[in-house]
C-alpha cells in the first residue's frame, strides 16, 4: 500500500550548488548574447553550435580542465544539464569540432586584418 501511482523523475547532481547557479543564469539568459552574436557555420544534427559552446562552458564551470572532460563532468550529470536548460549534452568530440571551427574562424579574421 506504500506504492505511489504517480511517476516522479528526480535528478541528483554532485554539482548541486552549481546547478542552483545554473537555474539563475538561465533566468538571466547570460549566454543569450553568445547565442545570438557568435555565428559558426557548421552542420547541426542534434545540437546547434551555440548549444555545443554552452556545454563546453558548463563543463568548465563544473571544474573540467579541458573539453576532454565533457563526457565525465556534464554528460553523466543530467541534473546539471537540466539546471542549465539542456535536455541532453553534446558528445565531447562534437564539441571539440565546434571549438576548432571557432578558433579557425578567429585565425582567419586575424589574418585578414593583418594582410
Amino acid at each position: 500500500m506504500n506504492e505511489s501511482i504517480t511517476r516522479t523523475t528526480k535528478h541528483f547532481s554532485p554539482a548541486a550548488s552549481l546547478a542552483a547557479i545554473g537555474v539563475k543564469l538561465r533566468q538571466l539568459d547570460l549566454f543569450g548574447p553568445v547565442r545570438t552574436q557568435v555565428q559558426i557555420r557548421q552542420k547541426t544534427v542534434k545540437h546547434t553550435p551555440a548549444d555545443k559552446l554552452y556545454d563546453a562552458w558548463i563543463s568548465l564551470l563544473a571544474g573540467a580542465h579541458g573539453l576532454v572532460e565533457i563526457n565525465t563532468r556534464l554528460r553523466t550529470d543530467p541534473g546539471l544539464q537540466r539546471a542549465f536548460g539542456r535536455s541532453a549534452c553534446a558528445e565531447q568530440s562534437v564539441v571539440q569540432e565546434t571549438d576548432v571551427s571557432l578558433h579557425r574562424r578567429k585565425c582567419d579574421a586575424t589574418a585578414a586584418r593583418a594582410g
